[in-house]
């Protein structure tokens, strides 16, 4: 049986991992050679910042993307008007309030969408008081409140996690140079540091910030692939790049996930000669492996 290439346990059974995370669109770009609970902890710990951040969402919403429960996200579904209060957004762009209430001595207030839907809260609330029914005058006094229509301006926070970025760029790379070399890097230095780098952190939640600096670039002014017209040409509405060169004994791996991130992982190697540079263009919808 195989071991996991990050924890060395025996891998009991295949279990399929996505090198860039299904829900950005990857459907084949994957290994078979990391055991269930690592891939669990990956898509827990890692990969679930980098598909539901809020650009992220906002591109598998675009494309039409979904995750592994089939559903497509919907970007703006919560946001906040002026006062910071809740709002939620439908797909078809319609906002409505998030229902709350609070209470004084005297009254119950309740903020919501409908008359029927107050009345069902003011119900459980005088349940929960050890009270009789709402009476009917009262539902009928709700009923006959004159509503107010909203027109809410709503906000985002739109941020993302640098950190869980930093390490997705490594589990990409580190997950491509075994898909590529096979066994036979495993054997680098190099890698073995993004292998602990990973383990530390699923297992350990530990984060070697100075460690991951020296590994992670962020621009490549040569890595500029225009893939407008490969898109048009293959019929295909995202197109990702990985990117691997070897040289003057160091691997270089560039990563371009559509829309959402770029980096550059740098990988020191005993004899560049040894690893041949390749690119990995990877196809949304199609799930197309196209490898130059």
């Amino acid at each position: 049986m195989n071991k996991c290439i990050i924890c060395d346990n025996t891998i009991e059974k295949d279990n399929e991992e996505h090198i860039i995370p299904y829900a950005l669109g990857n459907k084949r770009f994957t290994i078979k050679s990391i055991c269930r609970k690592c891939n669990s902890l990956l898509g827990e710990k890692i990969d679930n910042e980098s598909t539901n951040n809020f650009m992220a969402m906002l591109v598998r919403q675009n494309y039409g993307i979904p995750g592994h429960s089939g559903g497509v996200p919907n970007a703006f579904a919560k946001g906040k008007n002026e006062k910071g209060e809740d709002i939620r957004v439908s797909k078809d762009m319609k906002p409505t309030i998030v229902t709350r209430d609070y209470s004084d001595d005297k009254h119950i207030h309740i903020v919501t969408s409908s008359a029927e839907e107050a009345i069902k809260i003011a119900e459980k609330k005088f349940k929960r008081l050890g009270l009789s029914s709402l009476p009917e005058e009262q539902k009928q006094k709700i009923r006959e409140t004159k509503s107010e229509k909203y027109y809410p301006t709503v906000y985002y926070n739109v941020s993302f996690d640098l950190q869980k970025i930093n390490l997705e760029l490594i589990k990409i790379a580190f997950e491509t140079m075994y898909y590529q070399y096979g066994e036979e890097i495993l054997a680098e230095e190099s890698i073995l540091q993004l292998k602990k780098i990973l383990y530390d952190y699923l297992y350990l939640d530990k984060y070697d910030d100075e460690l991951i600096k020296g590994k992670v670039g962020r621009t490549k002014e040569e890595f500029d692939l225009h893939l407008d017209d490969a898109k048009a040409a293959l019929n295909e509405t995202v197109i990702h790049v990985v990117q691997a060169i070897s040289e003057n004994n160091e691997i270089k791996v560039f990563i371009k996930v559509e829309g959402m991130f770029t980096g550059a992982i740098k990988i020191k190697v005993s004899d560049s000669s040894k690893y041949a540079s390749k690119l990995y263009l990877i196809c949304y919808p199609s799930g197309n492996i196209i490898e130059n």
